[in-house]
């Protein structure tokens, strides 16, 4: 017996449905669909789960020689893909400290590439990063939220603060065209930013939500 018609059978020894089982890991239906039907397996931390679940032991679980390999390939998977997150997390916090000081210009520094560089990067990190599922839950979403427009607003407001002293740019001696395309660049990096600096947050390779 393979490892999906043993999940098969402990669900209906334990009378459940697939939708109580979903609900028990904080997984889709699909997804318990989709492990019963052979078509995928699930991770380890869900098998630990649902070893619990069914009173059943992991040795028995384990018991099927594709899934053992397609544990040990997805270790390996994990490892490096843990390598590439760390990576770009750390390349992020660079970044994100020299978004800041293209924000406010400080020391008089023009760093133009810092948008760009600081997008591709957040958008690599998002792409790598592998513990959604530590996030999907209520609390961590409406910490994220809060983050996210606290930051917003705090940047918001010390940019103008900014502006109106002339720390970031003289505003009575520019056309008015060139003005309004530095001020939409500067709130497109700033939406950049609160990104980054969110992901500072809650993106860690390592974090436990």
């Amino acid at each position: 017996m393979n490892i999906s018609e043993k999940l098969k059978k402990c669900r209906l020894d334990n009378n459940m449905t697939q939708a109580d089982v979903a609900e028990k890991l904080n997984v889709s239906r699909k997804s318990i669909s989709g492990w019963e039907n052979n078509r995928n397996y699930p991770d380890i931390s869900n098998l630990v789960t649902i070893s619990k679940l069914y009173n059943i032991s992991l040795d028995d679980l384990l018991d099927d020689d594709r899934i053992v390999q397609h544990y040990k390939m997805q270790t390996k998977i994990n490892h490096s893909n843990r390598y590439i997150t760390t990576f770009f997390y750390i390349m992020n916090i660079v970044f994100l400290l020299l978004g800041y000081i293209e924000l406010f210009k400080l020391f008089n520094i023009n760093i133009i590439l810092i948008p760009l560089l600081l997008l591709v990067n957040t958008v690599l990190l998002l792409i790598h990063y592998d513990n959604w599922h530590n996030l999907s839950n209520k609390k961590p979403m409406i910490k994220i939220t809060l983050t996210f427009i606290l930051h917003l607003i705090v940047g918001a407001i010390i940019f103008e603060f900014a502006l109106g002293y002339g720390f970031v740019i003289n505003l009575d001696h520019e056309d008015v065209n060139f003005i309004n395309g530095f001020l939409t660049g500067k709130f497109f990096l700033l939406i950049l930013l609160t990104i980054s600096f969110t992901s500072v947050f809650f993106l860690h390779p390592t974090r436990k939500n």
